[in-house]
Parts: structure tokens; C-alpha cells; sequence
């Protein structure tokens, strides 16, 4: 079992969108900026999208400069509850490697508050 948890400023990643646009682009997938697009304060859950592929990342050892972070994504099940959906070739076959698991698990927990997002990841063989 691998446990990684993340802490993501509001305003940091607001900050580093307006300075960066192209950013958005290279982080997010287009379902997930369309679904923070919704939320009243989108920067919110953007940056607990960014905490959870960071926690994601670093539960298993990983840095987020190897991978295209669009293809880590934050998905909802049908109740609601958030989960990774790793559609990246290179992250999956890494993940497979460091698990010892053709058929890893991850479990995802995200929350947010006005100035910080937090995500803790958990990653099962």
C-alpha cells in the first residue's frame, strides 16, 4: 500500500494560471476544466485536482515532470465520489511497476476550503 497526501493554495494556482495560461492545458484534462468551470470559485477545485495527481505522484515515489498531467484524471462516480482515472500509457505502465500490480487500486479523498485544497491518495496493488 502507498499513501501520498498534497496541500494546494487557491490563490498560488490562480496565480500560476494567470502567469501561464497554457498551463490549464498541460494539467488538466478539457472534462476536468469544464467541470471546475461550473463551481462557483473554479480555482477551488482546480487546485484539488492539482493536489490529487500530486498526491497520486508522490505516494508511489513519482514526479509530476515526467508525466502528461492531463491524463491523470479526477473523474466522479456515480455517487459523487471522486477517483484517479490514469489514462497516460507511460504514468500506468509506472504505476504497474512500482505496485508490482497489473491491476493497482487507487482511492481518492479531496476537500477544500476558500485558500486550500487538500488530497490524499492511497495506491493498492
Amino acid at each position: 500500500m502507498f499513501l501520498g497526501i498534497d496541500i494546494c493554495s487557491t490563490a498560488r494556482l490562480r496565480k500560476a494560471l494567470e502567469r501561464s495560461p497554457f498551463l490549464r492545458d498541460e494539467v488538466f484534462s478539457p472534462a476536468e476544466v469544464e467541470y471546475c468551470a461550473g463551481a462557483r470559485v473554479p480555482e477551488q477545485h482546480l487546485a484539488a485536482r492539482w493536489a490529487a495527481k500530486e498526491a497520486c505522484l508522490k505516494a508511489v515515489g513519482l514526479s509530476v515532470l515526467g508525466y502528461d498531467l492531463s491524463r491523470l484524471e479526477v473523474v466522479h462516480r456515480s455517487t459523487g465520489q471522486p477517483e484517479l482515472a490514469v489514462r497516460s500509457p507511460e504514468l500506468r505502465a509506472d504505476l504497474e511497476r512500482v505496485t508490482g500490480s497489473r491491476s493497482f487500486t487507487t482511492l481518492l479523498s479531496i476537500s477544500h476550503e476558500t485558500d486550500y485544497s487538500v488530497a490524499c491518495v492511497m495506491v493498492m496493488p
